[in-house]
């Protein structure tokens, strides 16, 4: 079975305020990072895709095997998903070794249980030179006899990731490997891993909230917020919306822009982008003033966009735009996710239950839309 066949991933889970709704499909190899806040349900997908959450709907395929399908009632349990999960905390067994940690792993080998006749997946080496390869890709050979007490925080993760792999699995599960781990344990275990993307052919999904290591290990990214997915693409795509705040806030829309026209006057500069013009101060642009026809990359935060049926309660050079209401998001915390479109552009602005019910928003309808705060990336 070909590995680089895409992962599809659609789960729909319900929890009391917290509902995940996505809709992935993610490379065949390489890492593939979901990226967000807390919350967002980064870990959730994980587990769900592990069969360790039961939401009200899924379709989970990896590698071509269906593992999950609601709607034909497929369910294969977690101990007969060939994968492995990596979690924050190594969880290694304290009364073994190193050693004895990975060759326990080998009890979940799928070419020993095949020949228990338990299970028929295939394998291409055999299990013990496939463990040598994994001890030799991570380095693990100095520390084979040391118990877990006498490892660093480093070398513990690099024993848990090996202990998974040491399983044969189809796909690799990280969930916040490095999140446990002071900045230097970081930079010692950060080379392994890009190590294991460069090397192995099997995918791994990597949860992470951390800007640094998704940019240094990440091929593709997803971007969720709230449960839902914000973007999802290669990271050389997205690499201009990952920022230090964007882990904390992704409920933003970004936007590409053109350099229009400077105002020497008031020292300020007027771009275009698709959902119309916006004025910005020239302190904005930490550089000289932009030339006419420079690409600009703007991030409207939707704290930041107001929403009114009465246009004159601004200025007329306030960036106000008409859009429609495209969506009312459910309340989450005395809040609502208002999706609008302007021409082409999308955009999220968040409103009070109490803004919501006392402007009357009804879907479909034209508001005015007050930009008041741009920044530019």
């Amino acid at each position: 079975m070909e590995l680089t066949k895409t992962q599809k991933i659609r789960i729909k889970l319900h929890r009391p305020r917290f509902t995940l709704d996505v809709d992935l499909e993610l490379p065949g190899q390489g890492i593939s990072a979901l990226f967000g806040p807390s919350g967002s349900g980064k870990t959730s997908i994980l587990r769900c895709i592990a069969g360790l959450e039961a939401p009200q709907h899924a379709y989970i395929r990896i590698c071509g095997d269906v593992w999950q399908d609601s709607d034909r009632g497929v369910y294969v349990p977690t101990w007969k998903r060939p994968l492995g999960y990596v979690f924050q905390e190594p969880s290694l067994f304290d009364h073994l070794n190193v050693l004895q940690n990975l060759e326990y792993a080998l009890k979940r080998s799928p070419s020993l249980r095949q020949r228990r006749g338990v299970f028929f997946w295939k394998t291409t080496l055999d299990t013990r030179k496939e463990l040598a390869e994994i001890i030799d890709l991570l380095g693990l050979g100095p520390l084979l006899s040391r118990t877990t007490q006498q490892l660093s925080g480093g070398e513990k993760q690099r024993v848990a990731i090996a202990r998974a792999l040491a399983a044969s699995p189809r796909i690799l599960l990280l969930d916040e490997p490095m999140a446990s781990l002071d900045q230097g344990h970081k930079q010692d275990i950060m080379p392994w891993l890009k190590k294991l993307r460069d090397e192995l052919s099997i995918p791994m999904i990597y949860v992470s909230h951390d800007v640094q290591e998704v940019e240094t290990l990440a091929s593709h990214v997803v971007l969720l917020d709230h449960g839902q997915c914000q973007a999802s693409a290669e990271l050389t795509e997205l690499a201009p919306l990952l920022s230090a705040d964007t882990a904390t806030d992704l409920t933003a829309t970004w936007m590409r822009a053109e350099v229009d026209t400077f105002d020497s006057r008031w020292q300020r500069v007027k771009v275009r982008c698709a959902g119309g013009c916006v004025w910005l101060a020239l302190s904005c642009w930490n550089q000289e003033t932009p030339l006419p026809g420079s690409p600009v990359l703007l991030k409207v935060s939707a704290s930041d966009l107001e929403i009114s049926k009465d246009k004159k309660i601004w200025a007329e050079d306030s960036n106000v735009w008409q859009a429609s209401i495209e969506k009312i998001g459910e309340s989450i915390r005395g809040s609502r996710l208002i999706a609008l479109r302007c021409h082409s552009q999308l955009l999220q602005a968040r409103l009070t239950d109490k803004q919501v019910h006392d402007l009357r928003l009804v879907q479909g309808e034209m508001v005015n839309v007050h930009l008041r705060h741009v920044e530019v990336r």
